[in-house]
């Protein structure tokens, strides 16, 4: 953040923010936290309430030594970038629900896809079960006693049953191992936190309408507070913490406050606004406020999100159910019947 934004930020909010009213802001996070509600504070390897005592303490610290809190909330670099911006933007429009929704809203989007894919999974992990204890029942019944008949006729088994055999001669390995790694993969799925990186074919789109819905409602808020629509680009593109999303109202941002034409702004920036935001931040609106089209913006994106959202819930745990499932079954098949059809081809010829 420049020294003009500072003092520009400073100025604004003298008089208005107390350290107290952070750290109550603070706990609240950290409240939603225990209540099951997903918070992005940047570093997964402490909890919500430790990274908020961290971000007190600091504060008190600077305060303590006669800085003014706004100074020290703005200039402190080790607090995490989208807590810190997103707290800035709910300062700046007096409206801290809006600090609130930018540290959860994505973390909750992210939170959305992990427990639609975690249901997809449910189905065939029994399926995963129901084939692991039948296989282990092949190991130890069916391959002795199509070995038994390939004895009987002097004949090598197949390969099909050989794989059998030695599925029955490794099963002190397998059978302990399943289990272990399916109680691991579990434990390792449940301990994931990153929301920046789904990876899911389509994922990408829900999570960026969520973030595109979050900046148009942040920019709506903060120019309805009189914040100048530059400060407003910028604090609401870091909150976002898009890389693409922060270059572009950086650039957008820098453009309108040196009056330069739209040719002037690198398109390639320009392009990470989806066409509806950037025709409200650079068109012609036809004489309506724009706090208003971002409003409307803001609420179109966060509908479409609940769409995606909508048909992830349905066709998710389909696909998958279908895909994995049906991935199961077909080995646990193969391995019933393979060895038998050998069998009966060996005997008939």
């Amino acid at each position: 953040m420049t020294a003009v934004e500072i003092c520009t930020l400073t100025r604004r909010l003298m008089n208005e923010v107390t350290l107290e009213e952070i750290f109550a802001l603070n706990e609240e996070l950290a409240a939603l936290d225990e209540a099951g509600v997903p918070i992005e504070l940047g570093d997964p390897t402490q909890t919500t309430r430790e990274a908020l005592a961290k971000i007190n303490a600091r504060l008190a610290l600077r305060s303590s030594l006669g800085q003014p809190i706004q100074g020290a909330l703005t200039e402190e670099v080790e607090f995490p970038p989208m807590y810190q911006h997103a707290l800035l933007a709910g300062l700046e429009s007096n409206q801290l629900p809006l600090a609130l929704d930018g540290v959860s809203r994505q973390p909750i989007a992210w939170d959305d896809i992990r427990n639609t894919l975690g249901q997809a999974l449910v189905q065939p992990l029994v399926i995963l079960a129901l084939a692991y204890c039948g296989f282990i029942f092949l190991c130890l019944r069916y391959a002795p006693t199509l070995e038994s008949i390939y004895e009987q006729i002097r004949v090598t088994p197949s390969w099909g049953l050989q794989l059998l055999l030695l599925g029955r001669a490794w099963m002190f390995v397998w059978v302990p191992l399943v289990p272990l790694l399916v109680v691991a993969g579990i434990y390792s799925w449940q301990r994931q936190t990153n929301p920046h990186k789904p990876w899911l074919p389509g994922s990408q789109r829900y999570f960026a309408t969520v973030t595109r819905s979050v900046f148009a409602e942040q920019v709506a808020s903060l120019l309805e507070a009189g914040v100048p629509l530059p400060h407003s680009l910028r604090l609401a593109g870091k909150s976002s913490n898009d890389s693409e999303l922060i270059a572009a109202s950086e650039a957008l941002a820098t453009a309108q406050e040196n009056n330069q034409p739209l040719s002037a702004v690198d398109e390639v920036r320009l392009n990470a606004f989806p066409p509806l935001l950037r025709w409200a931040l650079t068109g012609n609106l036809g004489g309506e406020p724009l706090p208003e089209v971002l409003r409307f913006i803001a609420e179109t994106y966060r509908q479409s999100a609940e769409r995606q959202s909508g048909v992830w819930h349905f066709t998710l745990p389909t696909l998958i159910g279908a895909f994995l499932g049906g991935l199961i079954v077909l080995f646990y098949c193969l391995s019933l019947f393979g060895p038998y059809v050998q069998m009966l081809h060996t005997l008939a010829y």
